[in-house]
């Protein structure tokens, strides 16, 4: 199932930027 596959991997990217924003605005 590749579109399941896609939103998985979407899902982990979005998770990834939000936890970086989250990382530098506390770091900054």
């Amino acid at each position: 199932m590749p579109r399941r596959r896609l939103g998985i991997s979407c899902a982990i990217l979005r998770n990834k930027a939000l936890f970086g924003s989250m990382f530098v605005h506390l770091t900054s």
